[in-house]
């Protein structure tokens, strides 16, 4: 089975900045998803928490609508994401996508009035570094990702990383409505998911611990005191 790969021969979490061709089966398999016709062609396979197709080539989970832009048109530039003009999530029509940045995804919500705004206290705070648009704009990007954004959007709005991690995870600005938006529910490990995340460990690229973590559903801290082996030593 072909893998995505970056130009300097690491493997993409995201497709980004790759513009080679995946394997046949690869594609072949994709295609089996989508439901092609006139209009929108919706995904029929599994769905992220934000409403988007997804599909695992080896270990790794690939965005359905930004492989179909891979195979249909080739590079994504780096932080760039792939949008609809249809406004539907699942849809994989190549000729329903466009590219734009995340501050373009967010406009384009709001302009279509989908961002589901109800104002924020949060901002009113003088200590606070990000308004109530700063906010959409960033939910919005994170239901759009891709390996790095969380880096990518606390360089853009000049805040820790940490403070992006935050906001995924429903510390900060829970209350802040966004369309489409799901805080994840941190799930609780069992033996199995050790056992997986462990062997997954034994094969490491750069994110892994940030991949597994979106994978199981728990946090990257979980995924890395298993592999320093502070957690979980009686399951190997």
């Amino acid at each position: 089975m072909g893998e995505l790969r970056e130009p300097n021969g690491k493997l993409g979490y995201w497709p980004e900045t790759t513009d080679e061709i995946l394997s046949p089966e690869v594609i072949d398999r994709l295609w089996s998803y989508v439901q092609r016709g006139s209009g929108c062609w919706p995904w029929t396979g599994s769905l992220i928490s934000g409403g988007y197709g997804h599909m695992y080539v080896g270990r790794r989970m690939y965005l359905a609508h930004r492989l179909v832009w891979v195979i249909v048109h080739g590079t994504i530039p780096k932080g760039i994401c792939v949008l609809h003009h249809c406004d539907n999530r699942k849809c994989c029509n190549p000729t329903h996508l466009f590219l734009g940045t995340s501050k373009d995804n967010s406009g384009d919500m709001m302009q279509k009035g989908r961002n589901g705004y109800t104002g924020n206290p949060r901002e009113e705070n003088p200590r606070a570094k990000l308004t109530n648009a700063n906010v959409v704009a960033i939910k919005t990007a994170l239901m759009n990702p891709y390996r790095g954004i969380q880096r990518d959007l606390a360089k853009q709005y000049g805040v820790n990383r940490q403070v992006i991690t935050e906001i995924e995870w429903g510390r900060n600005w829970r209350s802040l409505l966004v369309e489409g938006w799901q805080t994840p529910n941190r799930k609780h490990l069992i033996e199995s998911d050790v056992r997986e995340i462990k062997l997954a460990l034994l094969s490491p690229y750069y994110g892994i611990q940030a991949a597994l973590a979106r994978r199981y559903n728990t946090g990257d801290n979980a995924i890395g005191r298993i592999s320093r082996g502070e957690t979980w030593k009686h399951i190997s």
